[in-house]
């Protein structure tokens, strides 16, 4: 089994207002040299049997580079990448705040401080892409939730909203949908 990320995306995250994005697919008019990009044809059934997209061959750029004009951000992708990293390996305690010292969402907006700030994974694990989303203030975690990318749909596994949990139908037991 592997890991593979596909995209992350983060806004309202230091230097981030809107949404910036790392995407590993090569773009269409991207040169699909050896050396530069990993074919994956590995997939397997998704949720209930459905054929899942990794199924299909993909091609995933081998490595990135981050460029643009200074001042640009380019230096706080590795950070919100860790502070998401972080925040998913190791939580929190209860009533430790989220959001402190370098962790800030972006400051040079009114609105944007009140904000939540949004962190994005697309990836695959065993043969299946997911999408896992989740948002967060200075105190709570605003809301969560994973997909599974299946060749006709997302399938829900779940989906938090602060204390409030929906378990997807592909992983809940009968009549079992609320946490």
């Amino acid at each position: 089994m592997y890991l593979m990320l596909i995209k992350f995306s983060v806004s309202n995250f230091l230097s981030f207002k809107l949404e910036a994005s790392l995407d590993m697919k090569p773009s269409a008019d991207t040169e699909k040299q050896d050396t530069h990009v990993v074919v994956d044809n590995r997939g397997r059934k998704g949720p209930r049997g459905k054929k899942n997209l990794s199924g299909k061959e993909v091609s995933i750029m081998r490595f990135a580079a981050g460029f643009g004009a200074n001042s640009s951000g380019k230096r706080n992708f590795v950070p919100a990448i860790d502070f998401a990293r972080g925040l998913i390996v190791n939580g929190r305690h209860p009533g430790e705040p989220i959001r402190t010292g370098h962790n800030q969402p972006f400051l040079l907006d009114e609105d944007s401080i009140k904000d939540p700030s949004v962190f994005k994974f697309t990836f695959k694990y065993d043969g299946v892409y997911y999408e896992y989303e989740f948002s967060v203030d200075d105190e709570k975690v605003v809301s969560e939730q994973l997909y599974a990318a299946t060749s006709s749909r997302k399938a829900m596994y779940f989906e938090r909203k602060e204390q409030e949990v929906e378990i997807g139908g592909s992983i809940a037991k009968k009549g079992s949908k609320q946490y």
